[in-house]
């Protein structure tokens, strides 16, 4: 058993029509995509000082061009996400991940403001909680993090609402676990988001420039 929680970076193989689809209703599918992959991009460059084991959990093609050079540049393993909605394959991650290290934790790939020191937080948190949740602007969360397995966490879930969140607290509560909770952040759904992310990176770059 690895005494470390296992970070399960949750991608999607970037297929035109098949990425960020309430994104593309206003921006197009081609722009949509080209989206989508600065987001991972900018998510890997944030994981650059995590201290944490991690895998890649894709859902379609795990062969994809550009799943492979992500898992090339993280050094990781890539696993393929099982059939289902997202609570089946967020209990499936963090069961295997379970298996072999002492917590999991699951993070999406559009969460601008998630770095490394955000999951060393839920790495802190999930030693004294049962479930550490990192909730976002929208009602739903960046992260998820167990310590034990527990069938049932993600079940009766309405996911992709603003109700995720609240309903996930609720489910915890009944199943008598402790949680743990991280700051309010914020993903990467609608065109306001996007624009919002990228007068993000305009702030940034300059800074990042003057060195």
């Amino acid at each position: 058993m690895i005494d470390q929680p296992l970070v399960c970076l949750f991608v999607k193989a970037p297929v035109l029509g098949t990425i960020k689809t309430r994104l593309a209703e206003t921006l197009g599918d081609d722009l949509a995509l080209d989206a989508y992959l600065q987001l991972v991009e900018h998510g890997l460059m944030m994981l650059a000082d995590l201290r944490l084991p991690l895998r890649l959990w894709v859902e379609g093609g795990v062969q994809h061009p550009a799943v492979v050079r992500w898992a090339a540049q993280l050094g990781v393993t890539v696993h393929q996400q099982v059939e289902g909605d997202l609570g089946a394959k967020m209990h499936a991650a963090l069961t295997d991940g379970l298996e072999d290290h002492s917590a999991a934790m699951v993070i999406g790939s559009d969460l601008p403001e998630v770095d490394a020191q955000y999951l060393h937080r839920a790495s802190d948190l999930l030693t004294s909680n049962d479930v550490v949740f990192g909730p976002t602007e929208d009602g739903g969360y960046a992260l998820v993090g167990l310590n034990v397995s527990v069938a049932g966490l993600f079940e009766g879930i309405a996911w992709s609402t603003n109700q995720v969140f609240e309903q996930s607290l609720t489910r915890a509560a009944e199943l008598g676990l402790s949680v743990g909770l991280l700051s309010l952040t914020w993903d990467v759904d609608e065109s306001c988001d996007w624009h919002r992310f990228q007068r993000l990176m305009r702030v940034g770059k300059p800074s990042q420039s003057i060195e």
